[in-house]
């Protein structure tokens, strides 16, 4: 939060300048009546104080807003951005950067079957997307080290977490 505060302090003069008239009567007086005003007025100095408060938008990560599976996939997406970020002398070499990038194909292509699939199908998939999610946690910890696997550990836990309590719909199963 950015608070700004500007103060502007104003003076107000006025002045009065002196005039003179000259009134003729008949030809023989002349009357000249001089008058001379002089006045200065001094009001106090105004202050104007401006104060503007900026607040810095509130961002919500992308994948908190969303829910279930949607978020689980958002999840995978992000440590797959991660991982094609990451250079692969990072993660143990060119062999080890296309493992770790086929497991995370293989895992959002049974999320996506999850999604679509109903009753059996879809807790087996379901299953299935939890076991090769820990088994990528396991390898990323096992083989990569340093600040690559805390990012790709990152997103890859939190995703662990919000797909494990996840139970397929029961709506459109046979047995419902």
């Amino acid at each position: 939060t950015t608070v700004a505060t500007t103060t502007t302090t104003v003076e107000t003069t006025t002045t009065t300048v002196a005039t003179t008239t000259t009134l003729a009567t008949t030809t023989t007086t002349t009357t000249t009546i001089a008058t001379t005003t002089s006045s200065t007025t001094t009001q106090p100095p105004v202050t104007v104080t401006s104060t503007s408060t900026t607040t810095p938008p509130t961002t919500i990560p992308p994948c908190d807003a969303l829910a279930g599976l949607d978020e689980v996939n958002c999840r995978v997406t992000e440590v797959q951005r991660v991982l094609v970020q990451t250079s692969p002398s990072d993660v143990g070499g060119v062999k080890q950067h296309a493992r770790l990038d086929a497991r995370v194909q293989s895992l959002l292509k049974t999320l996506d079957a999850a999604r679509s699939s109903h009753g059996r199908r879809a807790a087996s998939k379901l299953a299935r997307s939890k076991k090769l999610l820990r088994g990528f946690i396991a390898t990323v910890q096992r083989t990569v080290h340093g600040p690559a696997a805390e990012r790709l550990l990152d997103q890859a836990l939190q995703a662990n977490s919000d797909l494990a309590p996840l139970r397929p719909s029961r709506t459109f199963s046979p047995r419902a």
